[in-house]
C-alpha cells in the first residue's frame, strides 16, 4: 500500500511538473510576439530638419531652418541673432534643397549679406539664389534678386548647371550654353556669365543683373 501512494505522488508529481512547463512556454510564445522596428532610413518616412548657423564678420548669426519635406522640396526659413531687438523669422516656404550658402559684402558697407543657393532635383540641376541684407546690424531684411528672363539673349541655350561665385564685390553666376539639338549630357564648350551687384535704399535691398 505504500508503494503504491508513492507511485501515484510520483506521477501526479510528474503530471503536475509537464503542465506546469507546458503552461510556461506557452505565455512565453505570446509574450515573444515581433516588435515592429521603425525604419528611419526609409526615405520620406519623417521629413529630415537641418540647423546651420552663419556668422558675419561683425559676429551677427543667420539661423537657417530646412525642413525637407520630400526628396526634392525644402521649407526654409532664417532668423536672425544678435540685430538689436530684432529677431523676426523669414519665412522663405517651400523650395529646391539647399547646396549651400556663404557671406558676403556685395556693397562693401561693412555689413555682409546671407546669401543661399538652392539646386533643383533632376537632370537640368537648376540653382535658385536666396539672399537677406543686414541693415546697419539693427536689422535684416530679404533681398530683391533681379534675374534675367528665360527669352533674354543671355539665357538663350541656359538647362541650368549654374554655379554662383563672389569676386571682386560682384556676384557672378556662370552657366553652360547648350546647342540647341545638344543631349542634356553635352553642354556646349561656351560658359555665359552673369554680375550681380547689390544696391540699398533704405530698407529696400536689390540685386541687379548685367550681362557680361
Amino acid at each position: 500500500m505504500h508503494n503504491k501512494i508513492i507511485y501515484w505522488l510520483k506521477i501526479f508529481t510528474l503530471s503536475y511538473a509537464f503542465f506546469f512547463f507546458a503552461s510556461c512556454y506557452s505565455n512565453s510564445k505570446e509574450e515573444a510576439a515581433p516588435v515592429e522596428i521603425y525604419d528611419h532610413t526609409t526615405p520620406n518616412l519623417l521629413p529630415a530638419l537641418e540647423t546651420i548657423s552663419v556668422f558675419t564678420k561683425s559676429k551677427k548669426e543667420f539661423v537657417i531652418t530646412e525642413d525637407e519635406t520630400s526628396a526634392s522640396i525644402s521649407d526654409i526659413s532664417v532668423i536672425g541673432n544678435g540685430f538689436g531687438a530684432f529677431n523676426e523669422p523669414i519665412i522663405i516656404g517651400e523650395t529646391d534643397p539647399i547646396e549651400n550658402q556663404f557671406i558676403a559684402d556685395l556693397d562693401n558697407d561693412g555689413f555682409d549679406e546671407l546669401y543661399i543657393v538652392t539646386r533643383s532635383v533632376g537632370s537640368g540641376s537648376y540653382a535658385g539664389l536666396l539672399g537677406i541684407a543686414s541693415l546697419n546690424d539693427k536689422s535684416y531684411t530679404v533681398i530683391n534678386i533681379q534675374q534675367p528672363e528665360s527669352h533674354d539673349a543671355i539665357m538663350q541655350g541656359y538647362r541650368g548647371h549654374d554655379t554662383y561665385t563672389v569676386k571682386d564685390n560682384a556676384l557672378q553666376r556662370r552657366f553652360p550654353v547648350y546647342d540647341n539639338d545638344a543631349a542634356n549630357s553635352e553642354p556646349g564648350s561656351n560658359q555665359a556669365l552673369i554680375e550681380y551687384t547689390l544696391h540699398k535704399e533704405g530698407s529696400i535691398v536689390t540685386l541687379t543683373f548685367k550681362n557680361k
